[in-house]
């Protein structure tokens, strides 16, 4: 009987034990997550002031809308969100516009081109961006009020 009392015991203390230790590791997950979402909420700020500042340049012809489209497009898709934001949904001349132009040469690339090729690749965009700029500028004007809450989904 006394053999059983102590066998229990110290069952007990290992339970005990590992409950206290769960908890202590649930509670270090806990703040770990808190950390995680503080980071990304930080990230996305500054993401969306981004976008907010280069909406607002494209509206006052400070940034040319293909390049302001470009840069539009790379930070729409690093906002994070626990579920995907299909902005192509919200913003369809801002992203039909980046297919055309996206990959047309730029900076040192651009400078490898020949003169016909530059000159093509020139045609090409200002044709793109005659066809767009109205929507795309129609766009812009809600990306420079851009919330980031207004599109996740909770």
């Amino acid at each position: 009987m006394s053999l059983m009392l102590v066998l229990g015991g110290l069952g007990l203390i290992v339970v005990i034990g590992l409950a206290v230790y769960a908890g202590r590791l649930l509670a270090q997950l806990k703040i770990q997550q808190n950390v995680i979402k503080a980071a990304v909420t930080k990230r996305n700020n500054k993401i969306v002031a981004d976008i907010q500042y280069i909406a607002l340049a494209m509206l006052e012809g400070r940034c040319e809308i293909s390049e302001g489209v470009i840069r539009q497009y790379h930070l729409l898709n690093a906002l994070q969100s626990s579920k995907p934001l299909l902005w192509s949904s919200h913003f369809p001349s801002t992203y039909a516009l980046y297919e055309i132009v996206g990959d047309l040469a730029r900076l040192e690339q651009r400078k490898q081109l020949k003169a016909n090729q530059r000159f093509e690749e020139d045609k090409q965009r200002l044709e793109a961006e005659e066809q767009y700029q109205e929507s795309v500028l129609l766009e812009a004007n809600s990306l420079k009020e851009l919330e980031l809450s207004q599109y996740i989904v909770k």
